[in-house]
């Protein structure tokens, strides 16, 4: 058997197994997902908030339904049950069902608890009165029917709840794991957890970060790699522990990854020549959906969304295991997310106004999912952090021109994205000035000016970046310095000669 037959061979085995696993994208998945940081009557915790953000995100981009469409933040004793009862409704008969906690939790006579932020210390008599009994949450999961049920307790720290409550012990109590049930715990059984820094996860947290991600790893996988993180980081002063059933069939929070045929030689590239900006093919792999590609990218080019779409929902399914088609489709509804602000732009009546924007702001969720599911397919695929970031921006931009409130963080998430594009291909100078017009809208001129040089450093002839550095000089009301680099600008690109960098100075401040 030659050496193209055996390939082809192996290709077909790993094509067939990875189909007898679980489809993430066919099953319903429900997450409870709650951190509580701020305790009214005894200090707050450095992490929960975090944990619980980041974790929520990650849910999410695995295609996650969250109750309450976010991670739930310093929840008293009312709120968690409500969540809870929330949570037991919308995962029943659901594929996975899943809960993650941050935050306080005690044992009292074997039975463990998850802390609400309106807790006191109590007697043992009184500890189900103000605090929640992980078996209710237990109960939810196992009346849920979902084939796949899991809990991930970070809930072990250094308690000062159990001072005053009769009984309580250090840690939490061993748990039973119901049928198809899998429970992590961020320590073993009767001892505590250590804190994370300020602004950062906890140890047990950060690892299931790095690891959930994996592709294809499976539940008991991911919590054996997670306790040997944790182990590491804490010179083994910390050992997490699972407790589970045997569970049929197998999960991954990202699909496994499927072998893609060679791609296609460069000469071949070439006879396909793109109309507009061509396909990073040399970042990754678009194996068999590169022609599909370049099609919808023609499309796009004359707003033939429609096709675009089409074409696009075709690659993914020749080449799932490239980010190419999902994020190319994130463009298309980022593309059609723009025009709806432009006509809003030109709306005179403020309710059609608002409904264009309202329009766009719906085609710019689609395209943040879109994005999201090409990251989790390839970490690693820079543009994609970019578009994704861009898209971040024209939220803000929308909703200011619609009067709408705006996220104190959302330029904050865009800039993190923008940085992540910039670190992964540190040779794009589209990545640096994209990070440098970030910075320039939260009025960070000088950080925004060592990006727009990093810029010009890859690409003297790239105007942008001069423009750039014009709008930078003129916050930091150096009109000299910002006159001189729109001169440049203007000679890269006669269209810069009327951007606003140079209204100021046209008025010669």
């Amino acid at each position: 058997m030659g050496p193209r037959r055996a390939a082809f061979r192996l290709i077909l085995v790993l094509a067939i197994l990875v189909g007898s696993t679980v489809s993430g994208l066919a099953q319903r998945r429900v997450a409870l997902v709650i951190g509580n940081a701020k305790y009214k009557y005894e200090a707050s915790l450095e992490n929960p908030h975090k944990d619980a953000i980041d974790i929520a995100g990650i849910l999410r981009r695995a295609g996650f339904d969250l109750v309450g469409g976010r991670a739930l933040l310093d929840l008293d004793k009312s709120q968690m049950e409500r969540a809870t009862r929330e949570f037991g409704v919308a995962a029943r008969d659901a594929d996975v069902a899943l809960v993650f906690y941050s935050g306080h939790g005690l044992q009292i006579g074997g039975t463990n608890y998850l802390i609400p932020t309106d807790a006191t210390a109590v007697t043992e008599a009184d500890v189900g009165l103000t605090m929640l009994s992980i078996d209710l949450v237990m109960g939810q999961l196992e009346a849920s029917r979902a084939q796949f049920k899991m809990v991930l307790l970070d809930a072990c720290r250094t308690n000062p709840f159990a001072r005053g409550a009769k009984g309580g012990e250090r840690g939490l109590a061993q748990m039973r794991a119901p049928r198809g049930t899998i429970i992590g715990f961020a320590t073993q059984p009767g001892n505590v957890a250590s804190d994370g820094a300020p602004g950062g996860n906890s140890p047990y947290t950060s690892a299931l970060r790095e690891h959930m991600i994996r592709p294809g790893l499976g539940l008991f996988e991911l919590l054996n790699d997670v306790g040997l993180a944790v182990m590491r980081v804490t010179r083994e002063r910390q050992q997490p522990w699972m407790a589970a059933s045997p569970i049929e069939g197998r999960f991954s929070f990202v699909a496994p990854a499927i072998i893609a045929p060679p791609s296609p030689t460069p000469s071949a590239i070439s006879q396909n020549p793109v109309t507009s900006v061509p396909v990073p093919v040399a970042q990754v792999s678009a194996g068999a959906s590169l022609d599909l590609i370049q099609t919808a990218y023609k499309a796009l080019a004359v707003k033939n969304y429609g096709l675009a779409e089409q074409v696009l929902a075709d690659a993914a399914r020749v080449d799932p295991a490239s980010p190419l088609p999902f994020s190319y489709r994130g463009y298309t509804a980022f593309m059609q997310a723009n025009d709806q602000v432009d006509m809003a732009r030109r709306k005179r009546v403020p309710a059609e106004r608002d409904a264009a924007v309202a329009a766009a702001l719906r085609l710019y969720g689609e395209a943040f999912r879109l994005y999201d599911r090409a990251i989790l397919t390839e970490p690693q695929y820079a543009p994609v952090r970019r578009h994704r970031g861009n898209a971040i921006v024209a939220v803000y931009k929308a909703r200011r021109l619609a009067g709408m409130s705006v996220p104190a963080d959302i330029l904050d998430r865009a800039i993190e994205d923008f940085r992540a594009a910039a670190e992964l291909d540190p040779t794009s100078k589209t990545n640096a000035n994209a990070l440098g017009d970030a910075l320039l809208l939260v009025q960070r001129p000088r950080d925004a000016i060592v990006w727009y040089d990093r810029a010009v450093a890859l690409d003297r002839s790239y105007a942008a970046p001069y423009d750039g550095l014009c709008r930078a000089h003129v916050q930091l009301n150096d009109f000299g310095t910002a006159r001189d680099y729109a001169r440049k600008a203007a000679q890269r690109d006669d269209a810069l000669r009327g951007m606003e960098c140079l209204g100021p100075l046209a008025r010669g401040r």
